[in-house]
């Protein structure tokens, strides 16, 4: 199929069913599991299971992340790091530019806390929106969303907003079912099926263990 898909008015079947398959099959490939056909009945959900209505509507899927990556980082990544910022710094010094200087001091000292008190941050989808930690979204302030699965590296949901002035937001699969989560937001948000990559600035995050 060709050219974007038209919501509210005529579809494009053959290529959802693409990027259903395409999610279905790397699912099932990195878990050794089968999704079976999307359905309404999410008993084999785990810990997504429906719960009973609250004041957002019934619980459609739910589950934890930790707020900042947990990066495998060897001695020589530190070493690295700490060599960078140093000769960064003493740069901004030589150069006379001490606020530099002071804000890579700053950065370092910042990102060390950062990882040090991380903290889980639950996620749950609603039938009247989509709550992250003590947020919610409301379906009518979401655009749309899409999924970026190639495990075991990007396992992510993205939700776009409508107010172009909110930046996107990256929400951590973990080891929910990809699938579940898509079919429990289609009947609330657009899914924009051309985007099939990482953002340039999560995969260089993601490379340099920011």
């Amino acid at each position: 199929a060709q050219g974007a898909p038209a919501w509210g008015g005529e579809s494009h079947p053959h290529r959802s069913q693409w990027t259903l398959r395409r999610i279905r099959r790397t699912w099932e490939g990195s878990n050794h599991m089968s999704c079976g056909r999307l359905s309404n009945n999410y008993d084999s959900m785990g810990d997504t299971q429906p719960e009973e209505a609250n004041i957002h509507g019934r619980t459609l899927a739910q589950w934890s992340f930790r707020d900042v990556p947990l990066h495998q980082r060897s001695a020589q990544w530190y070493l690295a790091a700490a060599s960078i910022g140093a000769l960064m710094a003493l740069y901004g010094i030589w150069t006379g530019n001490y606020v530099f200087a002071l804000i890579i001091v700053l950065f370092g000292l910042v990102s060390y806390a950062v990882q040090r008190q991380a903290k889980t941050t639950a996620c749950t989808i609603f039938e009247d929106g989509v709550t992250l930690g003590n947020s919610f979204y409301a379906y009518r302030e979401i655009k749309k969303f899409w999924i970026i699965y190639n495990p075991p590296e990007v396992k992510n949901l993205y939700l776009e907003f409508q107010n172009s002035f909110k930046q996107r937001l990256p929400i951590p699969l973990g080891d929910q079912n990809p699938v579940t989560i898509r079919h429990a937001l289609l009947d609330y948000v657009m899914e924009d099926v051309h985007q099939q990559e990482e953002p340039s600035i999560d995969e260089v995050s993601r490379l340099l263990k920011l």
